[in-house]
């Protein structure tokens, strides 16, 4: 064994044997390997800048022949080696055979500039790799590697392309959103046309107002796009209006960005409506002109784009795109026109935190997307890779899967197909690790926004971030099944979500000190955060979880812990007055906080408010033979919502309410209903002359459920809390520990020391009063 590799053996822990190749023993495994080994290699494997230490015994490698410089196609064993794998750095391998220690060659994967398919294989399985010559890298300038079947030669491409430093103009064309609207054929014509034009920082491509009629793909590079400091779409069919207001900064386009798509659809000649006249000296003796020659008429640019590095741009000029067009143009311009229109504004409306822009404002959207294409079993992003842009679905499906270290696989977390949307975290927060892996399942094309030109778009728009994100904070309270939340219907989801704002943390920022005055309750949206007492950490909190709602249910009470971020965070916060105001009629919201602090000191409505609280409570009444009175408070209450969503002026709607009041009454107030409930006689008969008067209303049996509750604390609460389901109960809820003191500082408000005024409810052990039309409901 040569010392050079040495480590290589010893790192991959592969034991090889002086075996002869055409051995009958070896043979048929040999060739297993070669189809078997590529399915089963993970595709985290190829991501150069990845890194991860569970992939480091996993390699990629396989037969190909290679061709020798005298031409001759020789059979080789090529093995992948990443640099956690061996001190020489990744680099590409290839050996005699399977067992062979001493390789014949290496390619180092820093030194490769391009990979691609060879032109002429008509087979389409076989590849070039170009090594850049410098002075770390000596030997062959061009590699042509050959695979027995164009699948496993589109693996070994996938796996090495993303090493080289450029692309071909195929890969500029392929990775482009143009694949969605070409056949393959069409676009190995593109790539043949395109010119490679350099263009130095500082360089401008174009200006806005001009005309042109040229059509860029960048290559390699950043442009700058600017904008009018006023873009408003009379301005951008105006080029002597557009003039007159100054540009800024909009967006930076990346490679495979496309400029001038426009050209597609202005190809065909027309001739200028001017005349080429003569010179000013001879047109005093001669008043003769010429006509203009056929010209094409381009559009006028609505932007002007800067080269901000040294750029290479793919460019297509008026005169090919005539002839490309007069060939393709069936093929392409319908699909170009909807793909680049209709369909993008499609797939924006079906974004719930976008769908509300106004026009003017989308076509400024629609200039900072971009589209990005992926392959089959291509990568969109790693998890732990900072994530900067917000994707949408406009074609094609994705798996978003997360990588289990301890199980060694990979496992599914969802499917995401046309129109679905991900990474808008990045939006608010941009350097944030992404939590899972992303992989196109079949040809996809996605349009991403940056989270810098998501900024400036807000900016010129003149749009808060807080409006725009609302519909993601709806989002989050479906999503997270919050108890305060649970019990709200879903249509005041908008009316609080107004009420609420999104905050962004770093990583160990200090969101409120133990002792500082409560103003605000926070749910995490994303993110980590832990809780500390005393100084001493005694929680962590994560996405979904709320906290600081203590101090603002208990009156005057100073916040209890410090919380800290673990990691940067997203929070959607609620100000003191906005929460008191949104839950003053909405008890059952409050019910699992009551719970959490009052414990084992709680009222009655707590439990029957809380939705885990009151399935418990029913299950511990039917054990001792007295649920009739929960079904009475639940029926009635429904009872009381009903009459109130009615109106009661209509004939027709009377006859309903009274119908369903008699029901009642002859269920659980006459005696001998099926379902007789514990009320006072004087209670029952007043209940029955309302009725038997067809005087029926919302509070007719008000009254008569705060009795039955009143009863229900004073016989059952106590042996419930005794009992194993209020020990589940009080499991489900988790509890507080908070001080005496603490709890001295709160004012006595309903079931516990809450610090809302609910209006019309007052001690739990009264009877529950209604005014001016309302409900404590």
């Amino acid at each position: 064994m040569t010392p050079l590799y040495s480590s290589y053996c010893q790192q991959n822990k592969y034991l090889f044997f002086r075996l002869r190749e055409s051995h009958k023993m070896l043979e048929g495994r040999m060739q297993a390997l070669e189809q078997d080994n590529f399915a089963a290699s993970p595709r985290y494997r190829f991501h150069p800048r990845l890194g991860r230490k569970q992939d480091a015994n996993k390699g990629i490698e396989g037969w190909l022949e290679k061709k020798s410089k005298l031409g001759l196609w020789q059979r080789r064993y090529f093995r992948f080696l990443t640099s956690e794998e061996t001190k020489l750095g990744a680099h590409l391998a290839y050996f005699d055979g399977v067992t062979s220690l001493d390789p014949k060659g290496i390619i180092p994967a820093d030194g490769i500039h391009m990979v691609e398919h060879y032109e002429r294989s008509k087979q389409n399985r076989t590849f070039t790799i170009k090594i850049v010559q410098d002075h770390s890298h000596s030997g062959r300038e061009l590699y042509l590697l050959r695979a027995n079947s164009p699948e496993i030669c589109n693996r070994w491409l996938n796996a090495l392309k993303p090493y080289a430093k450029s692309l071909s103009q195929a890969d500029v064309v392929e990775r482009s959103a143009l694949s969605f609207v070409m056949s393959a054929e069409t676009m190995v014509k593109l790539s043949k046309l395109l010119k490679e034009v350099k263009y130095a920082k500082g360089d401008w491509i174009c200006k806005r107002g001009e005309r042109t009629t040229n059509f860029f793909l960048l290559k390699n590079g950043k442009m700058g796009m600017y904008i009018p400091a006023r873009y408003t779409t009379e301005a951008a069919r105006n080029a002597a209006n557009q003039e007159a207001v100054p540009d800024i900064f909009y967006c930076a386009m990346t490679p495979v960005s496309f400029l001038g798509v426009e050209s597609f659809f202005n190809a065909e000649s027309k001739r200028s409506s001017a005349l080429t006249s003569t010179s000013p000296s001879s047109a005093s003796s001669s008043s003769a002109t010429t006509p203009a020659a056929d010209i094409v008429v381009g559009p006028i640019q609505k932007i002007s784009c800067l080269a901000m590095e040294d750029s290479t741009m793919l460019k297509l000029g008026s005169e090919d795109i005539k002839l490309f067009m007069k060939e393709y143009n069936q093929e392409i311009k319908g699909k170009l026109y909807a793909l680049l229109n209709s369909g993008i504004d499609k797939r924006i409306s079906q974004v719930p935190f976008l769908k509300d822009i106004k026009p003017a404002d989308m076509a400024k959207l629609k200039l900072g997307l971009h589209y990005r294409r992926l392959n089959e079993g291509q990568v969109l992003f790693y998890e732990g890779e900072a994530g900067s842009d917000f994707f949408i679905v406009y074609s094609g499906e994705m798996k978003i899967v997360h990588y289990d270290a301890k199980k060694d696989r990979e496992i599914h977390l969802k499917t995401v197909r046309k129109a679905d949307c991900f990474g808008e975290i990045a939006l608010m927060l941009p350097g944030v690790p992404r939590t899972a892996t992303v992989i196109a399942t079949a040809p996809t094309l996605l349009l991403s926004l940056h989270n810098e030109t998501f900024h400036s778009f807000l900016d010129i728009a003149k749009l808060d971030i807080q409006v725009v994100m609302r519909e993601r904070i709806v989002n989050t309270f479906k999503k997270f099944h919050i108890p305060f939340f649970e019990a709200i219907p879903e249509e005041s989801f908008h009316e609080l979500a107004m009420k609420c704002k999104v905050e962004t943390f770093e990583a160990n920022e200090v969101i409120f000190k133990e002792g500082d005055d409560g103003d605000r309750f926070y749910i995490i949206s994303f993110g980590k955060v832990s809780v500390r007492v005393d100084k001493k950490h005694v929680a962590n909190l994560k996405q979904g979880n709320y906290f600081g709602e203590v101090a603002l249910v208990v009156e005057d009470t100073p916040r209890t812990a410090t919380c800290v971020t673990l990691a940067q965070t997203v929070l959607l916060s609620m100000s003191k007055d906005s929460f008191r105001g949104f839950f003053a009629d909405r008890p059952e919201a409050l019910a699992d906080v009551e719970l959490k602090i009052a414990g084992k000191k709680c009222q009655i409505r707590s439990i029957m408010y809380h939705p885990k609280g009151v399935e418990l409570f029913t299950a511990f009444l039917e054990k001792h033979y007295a649920e009739e009175s929960i079904e009475f408070w639940h029926e009635v209450r429904a009872f009381r919502k009903w009459v109130f969503s009615l109106d009661s002026s209509k004939g027709e709607n009377k006859d309903m309410i009274q119908k369903r009041a008699q029901d009642l009454v002859e269920k659980y107030i006459r005696e001998g209903g099926s379902r007789q409930v514990n009320i006072s006689s004087q209670m029952a008969k007043a209940v029955l002359q309302e009725v038997k008067d067809n005087k029926t209303s919302a509070n007719t049996f008000v009254q008569a459920e705060g009795e039955v509750v009143t009863l229900l604390s004073r016989d059952k609460l106590g042996s419930f809390k005794q009992s194993q389901e209020f020990k589940k109960l009080m499991n489900t809820v988790g509890g507080y520990e908070i001080s005496a003191h603490t709890k001295a500082k709160g004012r006595a408000r309903g079931g516990s020391r809450v610090n809302i005024d609910l209006g019309s409810l007052k001690k739990f052990s009264s009877v529950t009063e209604i005014k001016g039309g309302g409900s404590s409901d």
